[in-house]
């Protein structure tokens, strides 16, 4: 009989990208532990706070089981933070002292305490809703412990940081700011309003400028371009559309106004967003703190709190004209954008108020978590009004109310289609298809749909994501692949030139407009040509370095993390059409550039950085130093290669061997763009213990023999279930009955710590 060492350690069930806990999964509650060396922990973040805003320092979290060693906290906030409160939001940052630490990729954990939400369930429906059409933070529950006394449920929202900048906007090395104020006041108000009386406009000098006070800079620089864009918003309407992504501004201001989302830039202090200037030069707008969305936050800036009728029958056009938010009255101003924003306003009520989705999602969210606000001790408001808020309004402090959910949404509802904007009589598309069906890379396209009603049709079309979309006129004139003249078939041609063509149509009249799909520019039509096929194990991923330290620094000198892959052919390969990703629920995350080429026989090199402003492939995403899954995919999601691995301690290469065809093992040294290292260190890969794991593919039993006592062991499947476990070992070798498994990929644990892949046949 064979014996196998198995020398590579695979990632734990909390970290496999189709395992049942993510992070921000929805249908989970996440638990969060905090351990303070003091019993005062509460008073020092309170001083923190009040002070200088810094880190107080816990000996450990563990998140979900996953223990993580000094870790920074604070009180995050800021009317929802405060020292008289039973229970402050907090923001926990894995890195701060140790810089290798991740949950999921994730370094920021932001805990909210729902201050000002007697349902709770507002910003977790809020956020669910939002990412339907432009790109938001994910969002769900967490029940959260410091030194073991339970502080309630919280909600967890995904850090808008440049993680999240990197894996949405495709570079994380733009301008990139915070627009909330620091101190709240008629002159500090994040508005976009480029000066303010006594200071003036002025790109170079920041000495005595409001700007500091009225935004928080996330970037090393940028100001004089983001305050060079405020004056070309107040002054050059012409330049909004080469300065501004218009559509997810539309979005933006469509949500806050269909939802009375008034603690925005829609309301009184035109805060809560950020803005971030893409590798295209485009200011992106994206949504944060939705905890007081659903008529929570009542001022609209006009010196009155807005009554519930107010709410209700908020106009569509509401701020539109008023100057000093020119994000709205500039763009709303021009007649084409005023007809898009209302597209959107429609979609988003239409969408949910169809089958009362909005409620639904709020009452998902609320049975969620009902057990836990039952006996949670340190609510806002009683389990009576948890109980009651997402139907109906309940007294807050006094003579103040909340607004019920639904009681806002139904009666908005009914006003809003009954208004001039909701009853105009818009296009109608319908038909939409494209020609030839199986259309080869590079060649012509043809895109044509019915449309009725209707003066004006554009296509937007993209070969790549990280692009904004090209408009080109549709014609029903007979010589645009549309058919015959008038008979209400648009037409418009484009070159299919990448694996993955995106596109959509928008029609309008002098009333009214409509996009198809009805949420573009988020969601779209797809086409994927013809780029032929690679055979299994012909283009494999070869190499990775999830914590590149000081092994290999890129053209800029950075020494960022790299996935290698590797042509086991005699021939070229062109990449187009071809994907990597670390999220097996979105295999298309980063697209090779169509001029991306690995050689015969040869070695190709992406930095997975985030940022693909810099030279050389660098991908949308980073590598988590935690474990996780990578996948080398074509358009239509068939995937090429995939790999797992787990945690990674700083500059280590986890490579093939054989290279190009062999098994994934640690490597004694990394190897970019050349042969693998193969010889393997034990002690490198399981810390000292040494492992046979025997016969590996199993039949019936599975022999695990060590160097030294094992104490528990754990396995798992694929999805992360435990199937068979036995504890109090006290033995360096045990055999395991696997005849009653079914036949698959299986993941052992030794003593809470290692994992191993074992296959069960």
């Amino acid at each position: 009989m064979k014996h196998t060492f198995i020398l590579f350690a695979f990632l734990f069930a909390f970290h496999l990208s189709n395992a049942q806990n993510n992070f921000y999964d929805a249908n989970t509650i996440q638990v969060v532990k905090i351990y303070f060396p003091f019993s005062d922990w509460d008073y020092q973040l309170d001083t923190l706070s009040a002070g200088s805003d810094g880190w107080l320092f816990a000996d450990s979290v563990i998140i979900n089981g996953v223990h993580f060693d000094s870790v920074g906290v604070k009180y995050k906030g800021n009317s929802s933070n405060n020292a008289s409160n039973k229970k402050n939001p907090f923001h926990l940052s894995l890195d701060e002292v140790k810089g290798s630490q991740d949950y999921q990729g994730y370094t920021d954990v932001k805990l909210n305490n729902g201050a000002f939400d007697p349902s709770l369930v507002r910003e977790i429906a809020s956020y669910t809703l939002l990412s339907r059409y432009m790109d938001g933070p994910k969002a769900n529950y967490a029940t959260v412990y410091v030194n073991n006394v339970w502080r309630g449920i919280y909600s967890n929202i995904e850090s808008i940081n440049k993680k999240f900048i990197g894996e949405h906007y495709y570079s994380k090395s733009g301008a990139f700011f915070k627009c909330n104020p620091r101190v709240y006041s008629a002159t500090t108000y994040p508005n976009l309003v480029p000066s303010i009386a006594p200071y003036t406009w002025d790109t170079t000098s920041f000495t005595g400028s409001a700007y500091p006070n009225r935004y928080e800079i996330k970037s090393s620089t940028g100001w004089a371009e983001f305050i060079n864009f405020q004056n070309n918003l107040a002054t050059n309407t012409n330049a909004i559309k080469t300065e501004l992504d218009i559509d997810r501004t539309l979005w933006m201001l469509a949500f806050n106004n269909v939802y009375i989302n008034l603690d925005s830039y829609t309301g009184a202090f035109s805060q809560n967003y950020y803005m971030y200037k893409d590798v295209n030069g485009l200011w992106i707008p994206t949504v944060w703190d939705l905890n007081m969305n659903f008529g929570s936050f009542t001022n609209l800036g006009n010196g009155n709190n807005l009554s519930f009728t107010g709410m209700q029958q908020l106009p569509v056009m509401s701020q539109s004209t008023v100057t000093t938010k020119p994000l709205i009255s500039q763009i709303i101003s021009n007649p084409t954008y005023k007809k898009m924003y209302v597209a959107h306003c429609k979609t988003i009520l239409q969408e949910s108020m169809a089958g009362n989705d909005y409620y639904n999602i709020a009452n998902a969210a609320k049975t969620l978590i009902n057990d836990s606000i039952m006996v949670d001790s340190l609510l806002f408001y009683t389990y009576a009004k948890f109980l009651m808020n997402i139907d109906t309004a309940v007294v807050t402090t006094g003579t103040n109310q909340k607004i019920g959910i639904r009681q806002l949404m139904n009666a908005r509802a009914s006003f809003l289609n009954a208004t001039a904007e909701f009853t105009a009589t818009a296009p109608t598309i319908s038909n939409v298809t494209s020609a030839p069906t199986n259309v080869a890379l590079n060649a012509t396209v043809t895109v044509t749909a019915t449309i009725t009603n209707t003066d004006s049709v554009f296509l937007g079309y993209r070969e790549i994501e990280s692009k904004p979309f090209t408009r080109i006129a549709m014609l029903d004139d007979g010589v645009h692949g549309d058919g015959a003249a008038a008979d209400g078939v648009f037409g418009a041609s484009f070159t299919a030139s990448s694996g993955k063509m995106d596109y959509y149509i928008y029609a309008s009249n002098t009333n009214a407009g409509i996009f198809s799909p009805v949420r573009a520019e988020h969601e779209f039509y797809t086409l994927l040509p013809n780029t032929g096929t690679i055979p299994s194990g012909k283009l494999v991923i070869n190499e990775i370095m999830p914590s590149n330290t000081i092994s290999i620094a890129d053209a800029n000198g950075q020494y960022d993390d790299y996935i290698e892959l590797f042509n086991n052919t005699s021939a070229a390969i062109n990449l187009t059409g071809l994907y990597l990703s670390d999220d097996a629920n979105n295999l298309l995350k980063w697209p090779f550039p169509s001029t991306a080429t690995i050689p015969a026989n040869g070695y190709l090199l992406v930095w997975a950085d985030q940022d693909a402003t810099q030279t050389g492939l660098h991908a949308s995403f980073k590598l988590s130093g935690g474990g996780e899954q990578l996948f080398l995919s074509n358009a239509s999601g068939a995937k090429l290669d995939t790999m797992v691995y787990a945690t990674m301690a700083a500059d280590k290469a986890y490579g093939r061997c054989t290279n190009g065809v062999g098994a994934f093992t640690i490597n004694l040294s990394a190897t970019p763009n050349s042969a693998n290292s193969c010889a393997v260190s034990i002690a490198d890969v399981i810390s000292g213990m040494a492992i046979k794991v025997y016969p590996n593919p199993a039949h019936d039993y599975l022999n695990i023999e060590t160097n030294k006592n094992m104490h528990q062991l754990q396995l798992f499947n694929s999805m992360g279930s435990i199937v068979w476990q036995q504890s109090n070992i006290s033995n360096n070798f045990l055999r395991m009955a696997t005849s009653g498994l079914s036949a698959g990929v299986y993941f052992l644990k030794i003593d809470a710590e290692k994992m191993l892949k074992v296959v069960v046949k």
